[in-house]
């Protein structure tokens, strides 16, 4: 894992060649079905002398493969697409990044799904959430927010690391962030409901995602937000402001005059952006209330 040369995050694996002999990376765990159509792409930088192929494996034999060979690999990273055609379905496919030849090489991020995917979502899950007829959807949720930076999760996807979430101990791929939320949004049709991170955040920060969201390509975060691809702003009423910070579990939890305090910190900062938005707290109600 070279440090010196990370095209994100704090490193990229560096791939060392040694002539005929293969060398790489493989992710096995995919999930193919026979004849399906799958496209991606794969972030490379290396060596004069190393040639590169990346496979998609759906089985034990010589032919259970099909093999996309990369060329003009040169030693700046740079995007190659992939695509391929399943011989066979399984649950267990593998991708294949290997080299042969001298040098060596870096691989600085790869992606793979279905060819016809929508906006980077899946078809067949887009139509399933959208026959649940949901009136809103809200990002992020739950105690995940606590521990987010949405800073981190906006721009080139293939440019954002995957980050731990010290959350719920676990990786999160950082694939979805604002911008894509809004892009799920659209293809299902429902409102938005944005909460920002009054956890482990501020109001700072909390003031200057309203920004990004809601405000004109004359701001600097709407500047921002227009070079990512979205000159017009989102349209979008309702702000959260933390995630059940009434418990002892959540991260950045506090005493309750204390909190009061934050919370109204980030009101006053959110709507000198906005101020027609609506904000909005998260109590807590007893366990076996009675309705």
């Amino acid at each position: 894992m070279d440090s010196a040369r990370a095209y994100t995050g704090e490193h990229s694996p560096l791939i060392k060649l040694d002539g005929a002999a293969p060398r790489g990376v493989a992710q096995a765990g995919i999930m193919l079905r026979q004849g399906r159509a799958y496209s991606g792409r794969v972030v490379l930088a290396g060596d004069a002398g190393a040639k590169i192929a990346v496979s998609l494996v759906w089985g034990p034999g010589p032919n259970d493969r099909q093999t996309v060979a990369i060329a003009g690999v040169q030693p700046a990273y740079a995007k190659f697409p992939l695509k391929f055609t399943a011989g066979s379905g399984t649950d267990n496919a593998r991708l294949e990044i290997a080299g042969t030849g001298s040098g060596s090489f870096h691989i600085g991020a790869v992606s793979l799904m279905p060819a016809d995917n929508n906006h980077g979502f899946r078809t067949d899950t887009i139509a399933l959430l959208k026959a649940q007829r949901s009136g809103m959807y809200r990002w992020p949720g739950g105690n995940f927010l606590s521990a987010h930076e949405w800073r981190d999760a906006i721009g080139d996807i293939d440019k954002r690391p995957p980050k731990w979430d010290p959350v719920w101990n676990a990786l999160q791929p950082n694939d979805v962030g604002t911008d894509e939320f809004f892009t799920m949004t659209e293809l299902l049709g429902v409102d938005t409901f944005l909460s920002v991170n009054a956890g482990f955040g501020d109001a700072h920060s909390a003031a200057d995602e309203v920004e990004y969201v809601l405000g004109s390509v004359n701001t600097p975060m709407g500047k921002l937000r227009a070079a990512n691809g979205h000159p017009a702003p989102y349209k979008v009423k309702w702000w959260g402001i933390g995630n059940e910070m009434w418990g002892d579990f959540q991260f950045g939890y506090m005493a309750l005059k204390q909190y009061v305090f934050k919370h109204n910190l980030f009101g006053e900062a959110m709507r000198k952006v906005d101020p027609t938005i609506t904000l909005l707290a998260t109590g807590n109600t007893p366990a076996r209330a009675t309705f």
